[in-house]
């Protein structure tokens, strides 16, 4: 993702993290620029956490459409 982004991905917490069992939800704030293209947006990140480590990651960002055509 950095590559593709010259080094411009950022990705900063937006509000609190919350902890549900082996769950941590956080809401994010992302910015990228790839040429001519940009995207900022918030999300939200969730995390499994197993044993202090985290062993999946989901990501939901408030416009899926318009994030899949900046990656693409």
């Amino acid at each position: 993702m950095m590559a593709v982004t010259q080094g411009s991905l950022a990705i900063k917490p937006a509000g609190a993290m919350m902890v549900n069992g082996n769950f941590v939800s956080c809401p994010v704030r992302f910015s990228a620029k790839s040429g001519d293209k940009s995207v900022e947006m918030d999300g939200n990140d969730l995390y499994e956490v197993v044993d202090g480590k985290i062993v999946q990651v989901w990501l939901f960002s408030e416009d899926q459409i318009a994030e899949d055509l900046f990656w693409n």
